[in-house]
């Protein structure tokens, strides 16, 4: 007994308890000596585990309890379970836990069981209180708790051994726990101690991810009653499984979706939890299989795996039916602007303003944009939430919004375009014009062959409109960099560009210093500058009628007549009545003779005298040979000047090279024509001339009428004569003047008008790209990714 107490009082010295635990230590060691033998068996090996805890480690003294009733004999090798036997045995042990990290039947190397005995107190002992922390005899890397309170009648393992070398650790249960506590029931459904310490075959499932192993064999293992498991039994048995290894069957359900809670399984048989194989009463009435099939605790894990398997499917779990009711979120808030979105892109397309002039509630015209919504609210659920649904400052209706909207439904078009443009041969077409503002804006057209409208035979030359520029400074370089950067921005090749088609003015086609000079240096070595040949025929007509005063005589009556009916409303009135009354048509008869007037005579001052010519008179007795060296050659000859002065020599080099394309030319086809053009574009002329030689005689009984026929002919054909197809792009794709340019400004005219002067130059930009390139679709999925992903102060769940 002195060991016994030298031994305590050396653990309480490395613990840090207080004076009333220490006395209650050197109490129990006063009174050690009126102890039974069992009693000192028990204290002499609690020391001995008690004495290998490490000098940091505490312990409660609760953990050491004193029982004056008989125990079974512990040894090494076995542990028995502790039977009261006396009178007094109302006492019970406190629980003592012992935590192994030895596996004892699962196989990975970080698990650990646990063995728990709890007895009950005796009443009068004042150390029988329970619960302290858990004391650690030795470093346990991941040890898993498995209370063992409810079935102090199983036989303990006998290869738990105190004397092991297993890591041990001690801690107590705490029996003041209900049992039904939820928080109190270990993870696993195997909460027996047989259970827990008999060995899992390895041929089974491991969890609730595994299948059930239901192995179909010819035969299976005999037992020692000459009886195995029939592989029938599987059948409309999904929960049950079969070993192996180990010769049994288990219940697939019990093991991994069965509840822990001890009133559920107290009088449920645990057999296919750890194992069965009494294969003689499997199909028996009430017994086997039909029993474990209606007991509850099997019942209650198929209703759980049922849900299991219903969440999995459906994938009903907390974070899924959050994430579900989040993505309806984005969805509704995504249908509700895309119908924003097409509104607007309905206002830009019909270049009728977005905006009223005055939006508030006591309105009543709240302007296109929002009376268009108002007025489909009445039939559209997704409208009408806009209006009642949305926040006060989430409606997004403002114009900040629309701007938004506008720009990146234009900039959708302009990316389009920009895919058209890939790896194809354009021509870049400039004009300048001002607004009702006063702002100096620039047109970019590109023109390009659509090769998906060559395939269904439509007119597959387009011409798409880029954008308005703003300028600010007017200068060549200037105007060159807002041109460059424009292209460069849309990712469209400059190297790729033919040719350049502006007008005549000095800053845009200037020789040495202008913008279609800068670009051809540094920027489109490729390109041949095309002055509009609209501008230019302009200009002649101007000049011819500068030098020859006949035709300045007929266009300034012509303008003065039409200046006199149009101006006033009476007189166009009376105008189209005389025309009704009359019954002219528009037919101009060119053969009939003018009214004869009265013969001039001279004044009978000059007499005597011999006129060779008259002032302020002109004579009226013009004849047909007057007019042809008057009038006809005269004017003729100022043409051809005029023309000859505005058309380079190498571009009439070139223009008549591409002429040589045309079907009805006399020298269709001919090489020698076409070289220049194929130099300008570094063709190797050596295939074109093959590619010639072969083609002629196939379009020699083709009916074609112009240079598209003969492009749509020889289309199909172009991998056999890829460099004389390429040739007939190129020239197609040469432009003749700049109208679109012009049209795009009939089109500005039109949306930004004197009431509408307010608009900024970049929503003008973005609704004439829209209201002019109406054959592009506007994907509203992409738009409203990207304006959730630029708009950085959205309010609203958009992806």
């Amino acid at each position: 007994m002195k060991s016994n107490s030298s031994k305590l009082r050396t653990i309480s010295s490395f613990l840090p308890s207080s004076p009333a635990k220490k006395r209650k230590i050197n109490d129990q060691i006063s009174n050690s000596s009126s102890t039974s033998a069992a009693t000192q068996t028990i204290l002499s090996e609690t020391s001995n585990i008690l004495s290998t805890i490490d000098a940091s480690s505490s312990v409660d003294i609760n953990l050491i309890a004193t029982c004056d009733h008989s125990v079974s004999k512990v040894s090494s090798s076995k542990i028995s379970p502790l039977s009261p036997t006396s009178s007094r045995a109302t006492a019970a042990f406190s629980s003592l836990c012992i935590i192994s990290t030895h596996p004892l039947h699962d196989s990975s190397p970080t698990s650990s069981s646990l063995l728990s005995v709890d007895a009950r107190r005796e009443s009068t002992n004042p150390l029988s209180q329970p619960t302290s922390p858990e004391i650690p005899l030795s470093p346990s890397p991941n040890p898993i708790h498995c209370s063992t309170t409810d079935v102090l009648s199983e036989s303990i393992s006998p290869s738990m051994s105190l004397a092991s070398s297993t890591s041990l650790t001690l801690s107590p249960v705490d029996t003041r726990r209900s049992l039904t506590d939820p928080f109190s029931q270990p993870a696993s459904s195997l909460s027996p101690l047989s259970i827990i310490l008999s060995p899992v075959p390895l041929d089974i499932s491991r969890s609730s991810a595994d299948p059930p192993t239901q192995p179909i064999l010819p035969s299976y293992k005999i037992n020692n009653e000459n009886r195995s498991f029939q592989n029938r039994w599987f059948t409309n048995r999904p929960w049950l499984e079969y070993s192996i290894e180990s010769n049994k069957a288990y219940c697939y359900y019990c093991r991994h979706f069965g509840l822990t809670n001890i009133m559920i399984n107290r009088n449920q048989s645990d057999a296919f939890l750890k194992g069965f194989h009494n294969w003689k009463i499997a199909l028996e009435k009430n017994k086997g299989l039909k029993l474990h099939e209606s007991s509850t605790a099997h019942i209650t894990a198929t209703h759980n795996y049922s849900e299991f398997v219903k969440r999995e499917q459906s994938k009903l779990n907390v974070l899924n039916i959050v994430d579900q009711g989040r993505l309806e979120q984005i969805r509704k808030n995504r249908e509700r602007l895309i119908k924003i979105a097409s509104t607007i892109l309905l206002c830009g397309r019909q270049m009728i303003s977005l905006r009223g002039h005055q939006e508030d509630d006591e309105s009543n015209n709240k302007g296109n944009f929002l009376e268009i919504l108002k007025w489909a609210s009445k039939t559209d659920v997704i409208v009408k939430s806009i209006f009642n649904d949305s926040t006060s400052h989430a409606t997004y209706l403002s114009p900040y919004i629309q701007n938004q909207l506008l720009h990146l439904m234009a900039d959708q078009s302009r990316y389009w375009i920009s895919d058209k443009l890939k790896n194809r041969s354009y021509a870049l077409l400039a004009d300048e014009s001002r607004d009702i503002a006063g702002h100096q804006q620039m047109s970019i057209v590109l023109r390009v062959i659509d090769n998906d409208k060559i395939k269904s035979k439509k007119y597959f030359i387009q011409e798409y409109l880029l954008g308005l520029i703003t300028l600010h400074s007017f200068d060549a370089m200037s105007l060159t960099n807002a041109i460059i950067d424009t292209l460069k921005k849309y990712n469209i090749d400059l190297n790729l560009c033919l040719a350049l088609c502006f007008d005549g003015a000095s800053v845009m086609g200037g020789k040495h210093a202008g913008v279609q000079a800068i670009l051809r240096e540094k920027f489109m070595p490729k390109a041949l500058y095309i002055h509009c040949h609209v501008h230019r025929l302009n200009l002649v007509v101007a000049d011819v009628c500068v030098s020859i005063s006949y035709v300045g005589e007929f266009y300034s009556i012509i303008k003065k007549i039409h200046s006199y009916f149009t101006v006033s409303g009476v007189t166009s009135e009376r105008f189209r009545d005389a025309q009704n009354q009359l019954k002219l048509e528009n037919n101009i008869n060119l053969n009939e003779r003018p009214r004869q007037h009265r013969q001039r005579t001279a004044s009978t001052r000059f007499k005597d005298s011999v006129i060779t010519s008259t002032i302020g008179q002109r004579d009226d007795n013009l004849n047909e040979e007057y007019y042809r060296t008057h009038i006809y050659y005269q004017l003729i000859d100022n043409i051809l000047t005029e023309l000859e002065d505005r058309f380079s020599t190498e571009n009439l080099r070139i223009l008549s090279s591409i002429s040589s394309l045309s079907p009805h030319s006399e020298t269709f086809l001919h090489f020698d024509l076409l070289k220049p053009f194929a130099d300008h574009l570094n063709f190797d002329c050596d295939i074109l001339f093959n590619e010639l030689t072969v083609v002629k005689p196939m379009l020699q009984k083709k009916t074609l009428i112009t240079i598209i026929d003969l492009y749509q002919e020889l289309y199909p054909f172009t991998e056999a004569f890829p460099i004389l197809v390429a040739f007939i792009e190129s020239a197609i794709t040469i432009p003749v003047s700049s109208t679109t340019c012009e049209r795009t400004f009939s089109k500005m005219k039109q949306i930004k008008t004197a009431v509408r002067n307010t608009m900024t130059d970049d929503r003008l930009s973005n609704l004439c790209v829209l209201a002019v390139e109406r054959d592009t679709d506007v994907n509203f999925e992409q738009l409203i990714d990207k304006f959730s992903d630029i708009h950085k102060n959205s309010r609203i769940m958009l992806k």
